[in-house]
């Protein structure tokens, strides 16, 4: 059985349906497959997990029309402390007042997938099939997507938002490059006696980077969440009540002047740290986006914010030819979208991934350098912006909406 689409979309994460809810809110058709149902199951989902949703991403919600939906669950982010434990060095940044009130947004992906999954099930331009993506093969003016259901889904363009282990574009031969970190990320979320009073903090320990980030919660209970990029994860043995209180006393150790009381309540999940990053993120009538394309380093909380500018580019020639063939698969609509999200990807991966090598290293020169640098940045104004655009946007510059 062959069905017509003006997009297909493999993968129902959090790319996936973003970009689903973001073309079909221009009109278009969209064919989305992933084997898992558009419904959420919180036993069956337990990511403890959050991310950052720039002021740039806000605003590209918003312009979809879905960013009400999320209101309830964001917890807004008004300061940035920066330290460095060697040195006791630090330098904090708050948004610039004459431009916007908060520097970002936090939300737990329990809350982020459930709301994207509510609004693509009532989504009349989102047809969801739970079926497995096989193949594809490419006619002249369109591409065939075959599926484990014998349908055929003919669109003119094929989406990959199926992640860092993508299977699109396994099949459409696009290497990648891999570079394994050596490091685990730790994440949980803790209970405190203090307002986090909206501060995000990112601690440069001996061990790795660790970042603690607010949330909200509706029980009138105080509460943050933890990633920790941990150079030694063999030393903090996880899986044990033990280990787990040793992880506690370490938080409660370096946090305890601003947090109070602090208790981790929540399960402590680990992963191994990668970057995978795709040499290219087009091919004839395919396009690859988020993890697919772009695997980075969660140092800044960048990764996602990354995926929608991505989203939002696509978009944005989706919105110049809604109103011809709608076929965004054209070699023109894909070339650009390459050239312009290739390089600000490449930029961001470079700077993190140095940023990553800086700070994570506790060689003596870095950390000399690491002091240099906390002190040049609390005094420069320039050198402030920079970050304050890195920390907020992803970007070493302002950010415009192409």
């Amino acid at each position: 059985m062959k069905k017509n689409y003006d997009i297909t979309i493999v993968g129902s994460g959090l790319t996936g349906l973003s970009t689903s809810l973001a073309l079909s809110s221009l009109g278009y058709k969209i064919a989305l497959i992933d084997p898992k149902p558009l419904t959420f199951d919180k036993k069956s989902y337990p990511d403890n997990r959050t991310t950052a949703i720039s002021s740039g991403s806000v605003s590209f919600y918003k312009k979809i029309g879905v960013w009400n939906s999320f209101k309830k669950y964001v917890c807004p982010i008004k300061k940035i402390l920066v330290e460095e434990l060697s040195s006791k060095l630090n330098t904090s940044f708050t948004a610039d007042a004459s431009k916007e009130k908060v520097m970002g947004y936090m939300i737990e992906n329990k809350n982020f997938i459930k709301i994207l999954l509510g609004l693509a099930k009532n989504n009349k331009n989102i047809f969801k099939y739970d079926n497995r993506f096989l193949k594809f093969n490419r006619q002249k003016n369109h591409v065939l997507a075959s599926l484990d259901s014998n349908i055929t889904i003919e669109s003119k363009l094929i989406i990959g938002a199926d992640g860092r282990n993508s299977y699109l574009r396994k099949l459409a031969n696009i290497e990648y490059k891999f570079k394994d970190y050596k490091q685990k990320a730790f994440t949980f979320n803790i209970e405190h006696e203090k307002l986090h009073k909206n501060l995000a903090i990112e601690k440069f320990l001996e061990e790795g980077p660790l970042a603690i980030l607010p949330i909200n919660r509706k029980n009138n209970k105080n509460y943050s969440s933890v990633v920790w990029s941990c150079n030694f994860p063999d030393y903090y043995k996880y899986h044990d009540k033990k280990g787990e209180k040793k992880i506690e006393l370490l938080i409660q150790n370096y946090f305890e002047k601003i947090y109070g009381k602090i208790k981790v309540c929540s399960k402590i999940k680990t992963w191994s740290l990668s970057l995978t990053h795709s040499k290219k993120y087009i091919d004839e009538r395919i396009l690859l986006l988020g993890d697919s394309a772009h695997s980075i380093h969660p140092l800044a909380g960048q990764g996602f914010n990354l995926t929608v500018r991505g989203i939002q580019k696509i978009y944005n020639f989706a919105r110049i030819e809604v109103n011809n063939s709608k076929d965004i698969g054209k070699k023109e609509y894909l070339f650009n979208y390459s050239n312009k999200h290739y390089l600000d990807a490449t930029l961001l991966i470079l700077v993190t991934d140095k940023l990553n090598l800086f700070f994570s290293n506790s060689n003596f020169l870095f950390r000399s350098l690491r002091r240099g640098g906390l002190a040049f940045f609390s005094k420069s104004k320039l050198a402030r912006n920079i970050f304050r655009n890195y920390a907020t946007k992803g970007s070493l510059l302002s950010i415009k909406n192409d």
